[in-house]
């Protein structure tokens, strides 16, 4: 600001002297001058104060990249955003589209890097430098960026047998490979409501080799509920009891899911200690995707209602009442089920997460 005072002062005193017949040609040069001392006095200033703004909260220099920032040690991580990337890595290995992260970012009100909204092109910005959030270099600058992903590591082959006589063997051995899958079965699951609507759906591929033991698990994590509920499977006159492992006839909990699953088939699901009922219809069945990882939740819509919820009918009254939480006949319910609900909220990244971190290595399988 006093900058501009001072040029418009110049300014003045060079039209007074060009009045009065001083060449304007040398005028000019000298403005010239002086405005341009002014800018550098400006840059200089503004340089020293991010450097002291910079060193008073243990960064400098500006940032390297989107989670990440130069700090008087090197490099240091923006946790928030590192947070960012992890999610974005993982829907990206779980097939999810850009558009759909676009989308799921910005309807949670995450900022962009440039703290707008995000784009599709912001994306596959961060993706294209994931070689980079894993440890590696940062661009020319010489340093490295601190692991904000799961680094790649190549599978260490184990030292080659020892042969009786003393030798090694030619051939080391290779690593073991997960279980290879043969076919893909794309399950749609429903939560019924009290008259047999839709309340919410997942639609889900499980492979054909995976215990029912393990799909009780899948099909409860999927619609959003914690693994404490007690599952009934039901087709017909036979059923099989989560987690108590009780069976009918020849289902067993190592049963693998082919031998219930085909084309059109349906069966369904309930919760002995709810009035909640799924039904179970088997789509499709195809080979799996290259580099994919089963089993996965595809898409969906809506949220399960609270775990808290007993039935259908309670959980309208509580739709209802987050209308008006604060209504007398209201408080008892939303102050048990919870005032921050989202009948809408589907995350189709979470789930999968959550799918990864129940089943066991043995459990969860690859397409190679």
């Amino acid at each position: 600001m006093r900058s501009t005072i001072a040029l418009r002062e110049l300014d003045a005193i060079l039209t007074t002297l060009s009045e009065q017949g001083v060449d304007a040609v040398a005028l000019t040069q000298v403005r010239t001058a002086i405005a341009d001392y002014h800018k550098e006095q400006l840059r200089v200033q503004r340089a020293r104060r991010q450097q002291e703004q910079g060193l008073s909260v243990g960064d400098h220099g500006g940032r390297l990249g989107y989670g990440i920032r130069r700090s008087t040690h090197g490099v240091m991580v923006v946790e928030q955003q590192a947070a960012v990337i992890r999610r974005i890595a993982a829907w990206h290995e779980e097939e999810q589209s850009f558009s759909w992260m676009v989308r799921t970012l910005n309807a949670e009100g995450i900022p962009a890097p440039n703290g707008k909204k995000w784009h599709v092109s912001t994306i596959r910005n961060i993706l294209d430098h994931s070689a980079m959030y894993r440890g590696g270099p940062i661009g020319t600058t010489g340093l490295v960026c601190p692991p904000i992903l799961t680094p790649i590591t190549p599978p260490v082959a184990p030292p080659p047998k020892r042969l009786p006589w003393g030798g090694r063997s030619a051939l080391p051995q290779s690593a073991p490979r997960p279980p290879r899958i043969s076919h893909i079965y794309q399950v749609y699951v429903t939560l019924l409501g009290t008259y047999g609507q839709e309340i919410c759906w997942r639609r889900i591929a499980i492979p054909d080799e995976t215990t029912l033991n393990d799909v009780a698990k899948i099909l409860i994590t999927a619609v959003g509920w914690p693994l404490g509920q007690a599952l009934a499977l039901t087709k017909g006159s036979q059923q099989y009891h989560f987690p108590k492992g009780q069976a009918t006839d020849s289902w067993s909990g190592t049963a693998p899911f082919y031998e219930m699953a085909w084309v059109g088939n349906t069966f369904r699901f309930t919760y002995p200690s709810q009035d909640w009922r799924h039904e179970v219809r088997m789509e499709s069945e195809a080979p799996p995707k290259p580099r994919a990882t089963y089993p996965r939740v595809i898409e969906g819509r809506k949220a399960c209602p609270p775990v808290n919820c007993t039935d259908p009918y309670e959980y309208e009254r509580y739709l209802e009442a987050l209308h008006r939480p604060r209504a007398w006949e209201n408080k008892d319910i939303v102050k048990r089920l919870g005032s921050k609900f989202d009948p809408n909220a589907c995350i189709i990244g979470e789930m999968n997460v959550q799918l990864r971190a129940i089943l066991t290595p043995s459990a969860e399988t690859s397409s190679w």
